[in-house]
């Protein structure tokens, strides 16, 4: 098993924006239109999903899981997504829209700190699950965090996932208690905010 960083050239992005769509899905998302839009997060860069930010495991060609995190601060996002935006034609507007809006509730761009690392999505293939590969991949993200010298990882998880809360705590994390009020927005219904201090 292989973890590297996503390579627009290398990698298949269709894989890996399907991961990402179905990681996030609901009953009223039209999943091709989604993963147009998530597409061009990641190939715009310097985003909540840019390929910058994403950790894949392969399996030979297959890519098995991926983990997306980035440190807080010193991004000009907006700029990058203003762009985006002004590029899109009005139907991948609406999806864009439709798709964001779920995203910035949910997991993926919280208000972090400088010198904090926000670990916004670990997903496994269903078919790939206990093979180790989450812990890999998690092993690696922190290894990232540590690089960058960060303080501390932060993520928000499913209160109902038991079993990604004892991947985290196996890890060291622990929940972190008013947190949200200090920086991470709310928490989706029934998230959890969790986090492992690096220093």
């Amino acid at each position: 098993m292989e973890i590297t960083q996503f390579d627009l050239k290398a990698h298949d992005i269709r894989r890996v924006a399907d991961m990402i769509v179905s990681a996030q899905r609901d009953g009223d998302t039209d999943t091709r239109r989604s993963r147009g839009v998530v597409m061009n997060l990641i190939r715009a860069g310097n985003n909540f999903l840019g390929h910058e930010n994403i950790l894949i495991s392969c399996e030979g060609n297959e890519i098995t899981g991926l983990a997306i995190g980035y440190r807080g601060g010193g991004k000009d996002e907006l700029l990058t997504l203003l762009r985006l935006l002004v590029s899109l034609r009005l139907n991948e507007f609406l999806s864009y829209l439709t798709l964001t809006a779920r995203l910035l509730h949910g997991s993926f761009t919280p208000d972090i700190e400088d010198d904090e690392y926000y670990l916004s999505a670990l997903a496994v293939e269903e078919r790939h699950r206990r093979k180790g590969i989450g812990s890999l991949l998690l092993r690696h993200s922190i290894e990232t965090a540590r690089i960058k010298s960060c303080k501390s990882i932060v993520l928000e998880v499913d209160g109902g996932n038991e079993p990604a809360i004892g991947l985290y705590k196996k890890f060291g994390f622990r929940f972190s208690g008013g947190r949200a009020a200090e920086g991470i927005s709310a928490p989706a219904p029934g998230s959890l905010i969790m986090e492992l201090m690096l220093t």
